[in-house]
């Protein structure tokens, strides 16, 4: 995507909850229960509590820092399910029956996120490592009425930095460029609290660089990079003639080695001047199955498996 290009957001999707199991320390990470998926939440308000520290020096402003240690969720929700509500709270039933006390206690942990609809088919996630239910009551109870209606109610909500390296949130845009080949479900799968965990969940090589071609005299395009330690295959992607926007590159190659050529009759048409970019992408598994490079390309690329991210393309030029 270009620096001008912008998505309006659609709405909010599923809601996500992982207890915390065990606790961050200024040297271990946390650790999670099963995430919880929820299709009922119907607003979300998000408020930071950042501010600012200017320093002045010599009669001008010498530096301005900015901090935020909490974001205060308000979660506009049809229902949370009575026993995932107990975890949060920290409490146990007994017979159906729980008890709210006046000592002071610590409330449970979790990790909160959500969903979101992008225009275009894109998503937005949000990983909250470290959520508490606020202990700050807020609800409200009404009479029915002749005309049946659902009203929401509202779950308070505070995120802050873990102990073990600061992180208060994790946010994944599917229109980043470098989310291509990246699915939002990828992002879900467990609570991102960390770049290096990060990595392990993706379980994927780095990307090809060095990427370098040339234009055949048969008309072929061929491509070389460098191998990648832990590459099994690669994709090659590329478009149509002009298309300079990556998420356009609709044509897929494959092959298991660090070369690969483009036959003269599968080039995209094209005219002298015409530029065509090619991208290469490095997979640790082979495809799974097909006869010919399409097939085992759609096969790596529709599965369910994640490459690496897109190398800077090597862009043919025709005369």
């Amino acid at each position: 995507m270009g620096t001008t290009d912008v998505f309006y957001f659609e709405g909010l999707d599923d809601i996500l909850i992982a207890m915390m199991t065990k606790k961050d320390t200024v040297s271990t990470a946390p650790q999670y229960g099963e995430i919880i998926r929820l299709p009922i939440a119907t607003k979300l308000k998000v408020k930071g509590n950042g501010s600012e520290l200017e320093k002045w020096a010599s009669s001008k402003m010498f530096r301005r820092v900015s901090r935020e240690t909490k974001h205060e969720l308000g979660l506009d929700h049809v229902g949370i399910p009575i026993e995932l509500m107990d975890q949060i709270k920290g409490l146990i039933a007994k017979n159906g029956v729980t008890f709210g006390k006046n000592n002071a206690r610590e409330l449970p942990y979790f990790a909160f996120g959500f969903i979101g609809n992008v225009e275009g088919g894109g998503k937005k996630a949000v990983w909250y490592p470290k959520t508490q239910l606020s202990i700050v009551v807020d609800e409200e109870y009404a009479t029915a009425e002749e005309e049946t209606k659902i009203d929401d109610v509202t779950a308070n909500l505070v995120a802050t930095g873990l102990l073990n390296n600061g992180v208060m949130y994790s946010s994944f845009d599917s229109n980043r460029d470098s989310a291509l080949g990246v699915s939002v479900d990828k992002f879900i799968k467990q609570p991102v609290y960390d770049e290096t965990q990060w990595d392990t969940v993706l379980n994927i090589p780095n990307y090809p660089q060095s990427v370098i071609g040339s234009i055949e005299s048969d008309g072929s395009v061929k491509l070389n990079w460098d191998a990648v330690d832990g590459a099994k295959s690669y994709l090659i992607h590329y478009a149509n003639a002009n298309e300079t926007d990556p998420h356009k590159a609709a044509f897929m190659g494959y092959h298991e080695t660090n070369s690969w050529t483009l036959a003269a009759a599968d080039v995209p048409t094209h005219v002298a001047g015409d530029k065509i970019p090619f991208y290469v992408q490095a997979y640790n598994v082979v495809a799974p199955s097909g006869t010919t490079d399409v097939e085992k390309a759609a096969a790596l690329h529709d599965g369910p498996f994640t490459g690496s991210a897109w190398s800077t393309p090597f862009v043919a030029t025709f005369e």
